[in-house]
């Protein structure tokens, strides 16, 4: 199944990948979508966060002549362990930067360690287009990009280049969704559980750049009509730090008794501030978009954040936490700046 690129400037091509720690099914799943989303671009290699999925995960194959039999190759947490002193120049371009090239100076030979989809170690060195290649994708693994090496000027022109091009493709609507509004009976009904979480792999990537480009911080499955146990968010991308999570099946485990009013937004219901009470620390339960289930502490506006969003999935807004006296002003409120 071919895959979304991610495209920059965007917080989850930023981010520091955490090791694999167990290669599943639906990992070797992603593998193969990535290899094939790879091929068809056409590329010579592709990184797990340039399809939204933060792991350290590489695929590439740089057999480019005419006859020449494919090398595909699959890299979980692969690590550079040794490079030459000599260095060697190419050309770079990115699936995640199109339509832009420029000279990146590298270790000309390189040694990698990497465990394939079936958990086997292997070693081997690398030079010429396979060195570059691989440390190129390996750079994606952690947050960096090949116009980092660049020079300023030229880095930002390339940047404000790629922003103007996400502009013109949020107005066609390319992987962006549409929001669903209040009062939608949707935003009113419980969500069903994700029974297989690479068949919610597409929706992820569509739900964070459809988040990003409203922009937000913070999106539920329902607000895109898809009536499942998922939300996406990032509650530092627009401060500069970036920390995406995509969250299937949610629970909350715990929540403390100390409680704070704050003022929420949010997209389907847009430009209607309300002031929200909500615990200020929760414990979090779910399944990654790799299919690993975590448990973690969130306090102050993350925790906010994964409350608001949380509440989607049992179909509750912001509008239902206001007293009933209060409410119908609210209401009438939001019905009159949306006419």
């Amino acid at each position: 199944m071919k895959r979304n690129i991610v495209i920059h400037p965007d917080p989850r091509l930023r981010k520091l990948c955490p090791p694999v720690p167990d290669i599943t099914d639906e990992l070797r799943a992603l593998a193969s979508d990535m290899l094939e989303t790879m091929y068809d671009a056409p590329g010579i290699g592709l990184a797990a966060p340039q399809v939204g999925v933060l792991q350290r995960l590489i695929v590439l194959d740089c057999e480019k002549d005419d006859g020449a039999t494919p090398r595909p190759l699959v890299m979980f947490n692969p690590e550079v362990t040794a490079a030459s002193e000599e260095t060697g120049s190419y050309e770079e371009g990115c699936l995640s930067i199109p339509e832009h090239y420029a000279e990146v100076t590298r270790p000309k030979q390189v040694e990698v360690s990497w465990l394939d989809e079936n958990g086997k170690l292997h070693s081997e060195g690398f030079d010429g287009l396979w060195a570059t290649c691989v440390q190129h994708e390996i750079d994606h693994l952690n947050g960096k990009l090949f116009i980092d090496y660049l020079g300023p000027m030229k880095r930002q022109m390339i940047t404000r280049k790629m922003q103007k091009l996400k502009r013109e493709m949020a107005r066609a609507c390319v992987a962006v969704l549409p929001i669903v509004t209040w009062p939608d009976p949707r935003l009113s009904q419980r969500c069903d559980p994700v029974e297989s979480v690479a068949a919610v792999q597409t929706l992820i990537g569509d739900m964070f750049d459809t988040m990003y480009a409203a922009p937000g911080r913070g999106l539920a499955a329902p607000q895109v009509g898809a009536m499942l146990r998922l939300f996406v968010m990032d509650c530092t991308w627009k401060e500069g730090e970036n920390s995406p999570f995509a969250m299937i099946n949610p629970v909350i485990m715990a929540a403390e008794k100390r409680y704070e009013v704050m003022e929420e937004g949010c997209l389907s219901i847009p430009g209607l501030m309300v002031p929200v009470e909500r615990p200020v620390a929760v414990t979090l339960q779910w399944t990654s978009e790799t299919g690993e289930i975590h448990m973690n502490d969130f306090d102050g506006f993350e925790a906010r954040c994964i409350q608001h969003e949380f509440d989607h999935l049992n179909g509750v807004v912001t509008l239902d936490h206001v007293a009933p006296d209060q409410r119908a002003g609210f209401e009438t409120a939001y019905r009159g700046a949306a006419t």
